[in-house]
């Protein structure tokens, strides 16, 4: 993620309400606002997100808090922010969870920071609920790097669904990760109806490729290719666009949301 880009995330109870049709602002505390720029989607549970940066004269205000995202024809009042908690910092966070079959593998930054040295899976719990005694923890089981292993909660224990989902440290000095990750079922990618199964697939990152995308996706089409799945790296372009038309066209195409990949390196 670029230096003083800020990503919103809509809470999954407000998300079925936004419309990208409208312009949307981020108001800063300082009474400063920077357009909000749609910027995908993350999934489990449905949640926009918007991306907006943060301006200069708000950056010298600590601590950091979370603009508010509103339509521009929206009176602005900034009042309520003083209020807010701190912005959460893409270098210490829970940003993904999958739920397999056998446990759950949380991605976390901030914790392993060392190449090569893990912290003991000992030193850390998984952490389910918000607080009080809905708040459910299990061992985890593995840690390298950005990635963490842990068991399974009994699954008639958790009630309904989005449930937060995060790590909690537990030496030297107990604290929990913030997260913006959510517990939920086993994830299966949707197959393609005409052909579940396909001999040879293309898997990359991708930004900003619109122009260039339907030219690479026919001529690897040509030499074999049967499915393309692309993790779009925050793209601001036409990708979207291009994507459907592939699509309506007949070829098997996917585009996921890579949050974060811009951090680990470019793609092109």
């Amino acid at each position: 993620m670029p230096d003083w880009e800020i990503f919103v995330i809509v809470s999954p109870d407000y998300t079925h309400v936004i419309s990208h049709h409208d312009p949307y602002i981020c108001l800063y505390g300082t009474g400063e606002i920077s357009p909000a720029f749609p910027a995908g989607e993350l999934h489990f549970p449905i949640r926009s997100m918007f991306k907006c940066e943060f301006p200069k004269r708000a950056r010298r205000r600590l601590p950091f808090k979370p603009p508010i995202l509103m339509k521009s024809t929206e009176n602005r009042n900034v009042t309520m922010i003083s209020t807010m908690p701190e912005l959460l910092r893409w270098t210490f966070l829970v940003y993904d969870s999958l739920t397999t079959d056998e446990d759950i593998v949380l991605f976390v930054k901030g914790v392993n920071n060392r190449q090569g040295i893990n912290r003991e899976p000992n030193e850390f719990s998984c952490i389910f609920g918000y607080e009080g005694n809905k708040v459910i923890r299990t061992n985890v089981t593995s840690s390298i790097q950005e990635v963490f292993r842990c068991n399974r909660p009994d699954p008639t224990v958790l009630e309904g669904e989005g449930v937060s989902i995060s790590l909690e440290i537990l030496l030297p000095v107990p604290m929990v990760v913030p997260s913006v990750s959510y517990y939920n079922a086993p994830r299966k990618l949707a197959t393609n109806k005409k052909s579940e199964k396909a001999r040879l697939c293309a898997c990359t990152m991708v930004y900003n490729v619109g122009k260039f995308l339907k030219e690479w996706v026919l001529y690897h089409s040509k030499i074999g290719v049967e499915k393309f799945v692309l993790y779009d790296n925050a793209s601001d372009d036409d990708l979207e666009k291009v994507v459907d038309e592939l699509v309506h066209d007949g070829y098997d195409v996917k585009t996921y949301f890579g949050y974060g990949l811009k951090l680990k390196k470019p793609v092109f």
